[in-house]
């Protein structure tokens, strides 16, 4: 570093790029630039062991053989060099700071795709979601994505539903399951018949990078209970009917309304949410 500050103060003094201008003061130019190459060479083989690229650009400029420590104590004398090019360039504080700065981690998003923006819950509410029974499932002939399925969402009757998911499951698989469905949008004539509904399943956005279709599938699977004589029952608060059914777990439901059929799941009512408590506490009195 001192020999650097000595070249720094030789250079400043000297001013090269001011006799450069002057008339008759070539030979003058011509001293002082030998002196600079002479210094910048000495540096240059000083900082070859963690410089080493850069000293290679310079042997080149210079036009000498690879230096080592010895070629310090001599000069280059007499010689020919090529032609400048710009070799590096001044360190930019604000650059050398952005060294220092951790590395900018970007959230992941979930499932691949960003959360769709949002809405208000009096949009949600317009949604109905119901537990559904898979009570039969097919191929659809003639297509490649689709399985129709039969649902039982407790209303006496079954519902038709179309749903893309041939990919991932077999139809075998799927009866006898409890899924979730929207319920409420209008049916939808397809090419295949009425679809009564939309079940409940989720993929990546990127599904060659993360392939898989799942359908929900409430867990554990809600056992059958019931508002009936088959379980000993009592009416708490809010209209919810907590019950115990025979193997001694307690469960929730809804409590049925006068006039309205019992919920439960026995055929022909309806599929319960039940909510299971592996440490139930005391029913209320």
């Amino acid at each position: 570093m001192l020999l650097a500050d000595r070249v720094n103060e030789y250079v400043d003094a000297n001013k090269p790029w001011e006799l450069a201008k002057q008339a008759g003061q070539d030979a003058v130019l011509h001293d002082v630039c030998t002196v600079c190459i002479e210094a910048f060479r000495v540096l240059t083989i000083y900082l070859k062991p963690v410089l080493p690229a850069l000293a290679v650009q310079v042997e080149a400029f210079l036009k000498v053989a690879p230096m080592n420590f010895a070629d310090a104590a001599r000069s280059l004398g007499g010689h020919q060099i090529g032609e400048y090019k710009h070799l590096m360039q001044r360190v930019d504080p604000a650059l050398l700071d952005k060294l220092f700065e951790p590395p900018k981690v970007e959230a992941p998003k979930p499932g691949g795709e960003d959360i769709a923006p949002a809405i208000a819950i009096d949009d949600f509410a317009k949604i109905d979601l119901r537990i559904a029974k898979i009570v039969a499932c097919e191929h659809v002939d003639g297509s490649d994505k689709l399985l129709r399925l039969t649902l039982d969402v407790g209303e006496g009757r079954t519902r038709n539903v179309f749903s893309g998911i041939k990919s991932a499951y077999q139809p075998e698989d799927l009866v006898g399951k409890f899924t979730v469905v929207v319920a409420n949008p209008a049916p939808r004539k397809m090419k295949f018949g009425i679809s009564e509904g939309m079940v409940l399943a989720a993929s990546h956005a990127d599904e060659k990078a993360n392939p898989g279709l799942y359908v929900l599938e409430p867990w554990p699977a809600p056992r059958r209970a019931c508002a009936c004589a088959e379980v000993q029952s009592r009416v708490g608060a809010g209209g919810v009917r907590a019950a115990a059914d025979s193997s001694g777990r307690r469960r929730l439901t809804r409590v049925p309304t006068p006039g309205s059929d019992c919920i439960c799941t026995s055929p022909p009512c309806a599929p319960a949410i039940c909510l299971t408590s592996a440490s139930p506490r005391p029913l209320p009195s």
